[in-house]
């Protein structure tokens, strides 16, 4: 059995640790109490704090011998994920761009390469959206944007590319599917700068009342 410390202090916990789910939704119960959430995992000296986002470790909780969890403010640990989103944003337009321009020279290899990383990036993206929505639970449909749009539009729109961009690939029609990027995919994505904007206007305002 592992000795478990939460902040510093050991934490009793004496439910199944066969696996991380039941460890994991104690510590999240007890730390969301005083509004904090997870910001690091220590299992055995390595940080494996990965596992929060569903990335699968090698050892179960019980073949450890020492299990540090180190909680963060709530509201620091969704600032900082959008600070960090805000400045990946711009790599990611690079990457879409290179997608788009491989995808009308035909060089597959590049192309591949590219588009998967895209893909990775939007995905890091709509993670990041969807635990900050768990958090704070705002509304989608009354968030508005600077170019008077919502949050909830914002990704109906993504889900429409998204379709688009499928069925160029079905057709294998690279033209159309690079024309879908460059002009769909990166005004859509670079206006989620002003959705994350938005969103930590709202943390802002959450700290104030709390």
């Amino acid at each position: 059995m592992p000795e478990i410390y939460l902040d510093g202090e050991l934490f009793q916990f004496k439910g199944d640790l066969s696996k991380w789910d039941e460890l994991l939704q104690e510590i999240y119960k007890k730390a969301g109490s005083q509004l904090r959430g997870i910001a690091k995992i220590i299992g055995d000296g390595e940080d494996i704090t990965s596992i929060i986002s569903g990335t699968a470790f090698k050892k179960t909780p019980e073949e450890l011998q020492k299990i540090e969890i180190t909680t963060r403010k709530i509201s620091d640990i969704a600032e900082s994920g959008i600070e960090n989103v805000k400045k990946f944003i711009p790599d990611l337009l690079k990457i879409l761009k290179g997608a788009s321009e491989f995808l009308r020279t035909g060089e597959k290899g590049k192309k591949d390469q590219a588009i998967s990383g895209g893909l990775e990036g939007i995905k890091l993206i709509i993670t990041l959206f969807i635990n900050l929505h768990n958090l704070y639970k705002f509304d989608l449909n009354t968030i508005k944007l600077n170019d008077g749009s919502t949050v909830s539009e914002k990704f109906e729109a993504l889900n429409r590319v998204f379709e688009m961009f499928n069925n160029a690939q079905k057709k294998q029609d690279d033209i159309e599917a690079a024309d879908i990027i460059e002009y769909e995919l990166i005004p859509l994505i670079e206006s989620f700068k002003d959705v994350f904007e938005q969103i930590r206007k709202i943390i802002e305002q959450d700290k104030k009342i709390n």
